[in-house]
């Protein structure tokens, strides 16, 4: 165990807190600090260190302590591999890093409601050390908040049940697991935080909100909470276990392996220069997702909610209007470039002969009039926005479903992915700035109240907002989160209505026709097609 954690149940050493700092969980006593006007407890293990006979296995409980722990500091971020043209150093890393963070006003026996977050970063990047922070939305709501972390890339979502046979059955949704095993910690220790474990809601952004619809649809995340809020869901929310499989031998080929007992005596450094390799030659951020392995998702968790078989709980869904600017600012990929003759044949299986058409919609109907942004909006939509109708869609009709459209361009990536983070959680979120402007304040003050409120009652309006109706497939009413936020009916229908026949449900479009164009566009692939196929 790290030397951040060495001392952790030396109590001898401590003076005897005051008791509202000091919170008996099922594991022990954990001891937080004051911040302000909030209390915060970090680090604490919600199951033991996925180590040594642990890694590639489902959480399980963490050993008992005895003594005082103290929860003062963050912990190592779960292993990822830096990305090569990230600016921002990785956090300290470790395997031992299921833990979670809280921040609450009391830990008192008040029945606050609990926000859960999960973090998203493509399912192999990410973490709540320093990032995500609660003191904002904990203070502001009288609610307490919890972050979580979860296994991610090769050590959380590698499938190798082929590999190392039925022993390793749940290797491709280990970090799902974890996120359950965080909740139903939540749901057995929350309330000596003065939180209510019966009134639960959890969000998350990105492969966070892929964790959420997927928690949705797990019989083992049921009653675990009360609310769902998704922010930006790529399509799919899962692929095939034939395809997580190839990966998973393409990880271990770029690693120098061949057999299970060789993997698992890699370091998990061998691991992520492996992952990264594996980045760099094809998947890129498609390379690691939730698994179709018939083990921990036994059936297609869209297929499930689009049936009704989910869980029935009021649920906040939303997008951003330009989503794919993140990945052309942020990762220079040339994506408003790409030759409108090439996005339409790669859009042909999906949208046969109207492929055409529908690219030259997008160019000339978007808010800029312009080729570059309309192709941006075009693959925003297919990434993530038609995916996040379909899913209001049908849960609009069995559960009470608000769906909003972030579009203020605003900060560094426009209204792109996680653009609505900084409004969310302040300073705190790890892309974007709010700013200082009295606009910019009195948006972050809706959103913020609306996650509040939404956490709170169930229902995301308050008095600082103009009226936001439930969605249905009528008006399509969706609150467009700008400079002023408003209610508009159907945004942008015409292009909405191109995707019609394209049932977004997780087999089409699948993982590669959905983000294809994002993952290559930059690499050659197409722009050799593009030189070719005129």
């Amino acid at each position: 165990m790290l030397a951040i954690f060495a001392t952790a149940c030396v109590s001898a050493q401590l003076t005897h807190p005051s008791n509202d700092l000091v919170v008996r969980t099922t594991s022990g006593l954990v001891e937080g600090t004051q911040e302000g006007r909030v209390k915060v407890f970090r680090g604490i293990p919600y199951a033991a260190p996925p180590v040594g006979k642990l890694r590639w296995r489902p959480p399980v409980a963490p050993t008992s302590w005895s003594s005082i722990r103290p929860a003062h500091l963050f912990a190592p971020a779960c292993p990822q591999d830096q990305e090569p043209d990230e600016t921002r150093p990785l956090p300290p890393m470790s395997e031992d890093c299921l833990v979670l963070n809280v921040w609450t006003p009391r830990a008192d026996s008040e029945k606050r409601p609990v926000m859960v977050f999960v973090h998203g970063g493509a399912f192999m990047e990410g973490s709540t050390n320093g990032s995500y922070n609660g003191a904002v939305l904990a203070n502001r709501g009288g609610l307490v908040f919890v972050n979580l972390q979860y296994r991610i890339g090769a050590l959380g979502f590698l499938e190798l049940a082929d590999v190392g046979g039925k022993e390793f059955e749940n290797t491709g949704n280990l970090g799902i697991l974890d996120q359950i095993a965080a909740l139903k910690w939540v749901r057995a220790n929350i309330a000596a935080f003065g939180g209510d474990p019966n009134n639960v809601m959890v969000f998350g952004e990105s492969a966070g909100a892929v964790s959420v619809a997927t928690l949705l649809a797990l019989d083992q995340a049921r009653g675990l909470f009360q609310r769902a809020l998704l922010e930006s869901p790529r399509a799919p929310f899962i692929v095939t276990k034939t395809r997580a499989t190839r990966i998973a031998r393409q990880e271990m080929k770029l690693a120098g392996v061949s057999t299970m007992q060789q993997l698992e005596s890699l370091s998990w450094q061998k691991l992520m220069d492996a992952q990264e390799k594996l980045f760099n030659a094809r998947f890129e951020d498609t390379s690691f997702s939730p698994v179709l392995d018939a083990t921990v998702i036994t059936e297609p968790t869209q297929r499930k909610i689009f049936e009704g078989r989910a869980a029935t709980v009021p649920v906040i869904i939303g997008t951003n209007l330009e989503e794919l600017k993140f990945w052309e600012d942020g990762e220079g990929l040339p994506l408003s470039k790409l030759p409108p003759h090439v996005i339409a044949k790669h859009l042909e299986p999906l949208l046969g002969e109207t492929a055409t058409s529908t690219v030259t919609s997008y160019i000339n109907d978007n808010p800029d009039h312009t080729q570059g942004e309309g192709i941006l909006m075009l693959l925003s939509d297919l990434t993530f926005r038609m995916t996040s109708i379909r899913l209001a869609e049908v849960q609009s009709k069995r559960q009470p479903t608000w769906m909003y459209f972030f579009t203020y361009r605003g900060g560094h990536f426009g209204a792109g992915h996680a653009a609505e983070l900084a409004y969310v959680f302040g300073a705190n979120a790890p892309h974007g700035r709010v700013g200082t402007e009295p606009e910019r304040k009195t948006l972050l003050d809706q959103i913020q109240e609306s996650w509040i409120s939404f956490a709170r009652s169930g229902n995301p309006n308050h008095t600082g907002l103009p009226d936001w109706p439930n969605y249905d497939t009528n008006k399509r009413v969706t609150m467009e989160f700008g400079i002023p936020s408003k209610v508009i009916d159907d945004p942008y229908s015409d292009q909405r209505k191109a995707w019609i026949n394209v049932p977004f449900d997780g087999f089409k479009p699948d993982i590669d026709q959905a983000s294809g164009l994002m993952t290559i566009g930059g690499g050659g692939k197409y722009w050799k097609w593009a030189e070719t196929d005129q």
